[in-house]
């Protein structure tokens, strides 16, 4: 019997000073990019000044935000 173990290793980061405002834009963005892969931002609890990223690397979450950052200029 043939047995296969699949490891998927995301990242996760924590941008600081920031709030659901930027933790919107960045997963929109996220889904867009990787349309078949796990994207979320969160901010846990309305008193946090952090948010938490889920995305499938560094990469993908540094390329969204650079997107972000030229919609808004």
């Amino acid at each position: 019997m043939f047995q296969c173990l699949l490891v998927y290793i995301m990242a996760e980061i924590y941008i600081s000073n920031e709030s659901h405002t930027l933790s919107c834009m960045l997963r929109e963005c996220l889904e867009r990019n990787h349309p078949d892969e796990y994207v979320a931002c969160s901010l846990a609890h309305p008193d946090d000044t952090f948010i938490r990223v889920d995305a499938p690397s560094i990469q993908a979450i540094r390329i969204a935000l650079l997107q972000l950052m030229s919609q808004v200029q």
